[in-house]
């Protein structure tokens, strides 16, 4: 899913907590010849089922799984430790979800509400707005949210782009235009990355939580930011063109845009390594739908698995 990010990286303060790391080498997806979804490490090897549904996520801890059910309900279940029932969430999933850095809080879109909601049983949900299509993303230390959205079925304003807290109170608006595109992701050095559309292609915003910020990628192309590296030094960045989801990046010291080499177009982008040099992507070859890994510097693709969608992992 999810422009050029330039100067207002490079003078973005560092993050005061920083998230616990995350099992290496971890990835999970669905597979498309049964609704099984499959654990594995990043290299695709030591397969084993871990759930029924679609669309899993996994906590950057890797000891929980959000995924939706048949009825599209959310569910979470653990990874390790003690077997324990999936736990359902009510309401109808709408397909967006997001994990905090610190894997105890879930931000998702439940009919047409945005929540924020604890990955254990018993903890509290909180409604950030109702909204016909949300987005949200966590801040470094898991204590604030920056979220927007868009309505298309209601009739009610859209959401700029604004952050509060995870316990609720005041909301802080960063923008007074509305967004009328997808994605936000928040670096560990501060900085929001968030898609933006007005009429033409769709381009990429940075802004700070002050309230600082400028287009950082804008193509000819709709051009969406898909998840910072672990440093806050690189941001992953697609341009949808007419066969597919193209590569790029932005560096944040300079704001260059590098578009990832090689002619090859996928159907997802699914983020980006801890280390910033691979993408998860899904395509489909001669053998099938598959979950790979890109590398950044030269566009070199390695197939994980064939016959997969929907992949999600902590590298």
């Amino acid at each position: 899913m999810p422009r050029r990010v330039s100067a207002l990286l490079g003078v973005a303060v560092a993050v005061a907590a920083t998230a616990p790391a995350a099992q290496a080498g971890v990835i999970v997806w669905r597979s498309t010849t049964s609704n099984a979804i499959m654990e594995a490490s990043d290299t695709g090897k030591q397969t084993r089922v871990v759930g029924h549904g679609s669309a899993p996520y996994i906590s950057p801890d890797a000891k929980q799984l959000a995924y939706g059910t048949g009825a599209n309900q959310l569910t979470i279940a653990p990874l390790t430790g003690p077997a324990v029932a999936p736990r359902v969430i009510p309401g109808t999933w709408g397909g967006f979800l997001t994990w905090s850095p610190d894997s105890r809080r879930i931000g998702a879109q439940i009919g047409t509400s945005l929540v924020v909601l604890s990955a254990a049983a018993g903890g509290t949900t909180h409604t950030l707005a109702h909204v016909d299509h949300g987005w949200l993303s966590f801040s470094p230390s898991s204590l604030r949210i920056a979220f927007d959205g868009y309505n298309d079925v209601m009739r009610k304003p859209d959401l700029p782009l604004q952050t509060v807290s995870v316990a609720g109170g005041p909301k802080r608006k960063l923008q007074d235009r509305s967004p009328g595109a997808t994605g936000i992701c928040w670096s560990s050095t501060n900085v929001i990355a968030f898609a933006v559309s007005t009429g033409g292609p769709v381009y990429t915003e940075a802004i700070t939580p002050g309230g600082t910020g400028h287009v950082v990628a804008r193509t000819q192309y709709d051009t969406y930011p898909d998840g910072w590296s672990a440093d806050g030094s690189r941001l992953l960045i697609e341009t949808d063109q007419p066969d597919g989801a193209h590569l790029g990046y932005v560096t944040a010291s300079t704001g260059k845009i590098t578009m990832v080499p090689g002619p090859r177009a996928y159907a997802f982008v699914q983020g980006i390594s801890r280390d910033g040099t691979r993408a998860l992507v899904t395509g489909k070859d001669a053998g099938g739908q598959y979950v790979a890994v890109v590398r950044l510097s030269d566009g070199k693709r390695v197939t994980l698995i064939h016959h997969a969608v929907d992949p999600s992992w902590t590298s």
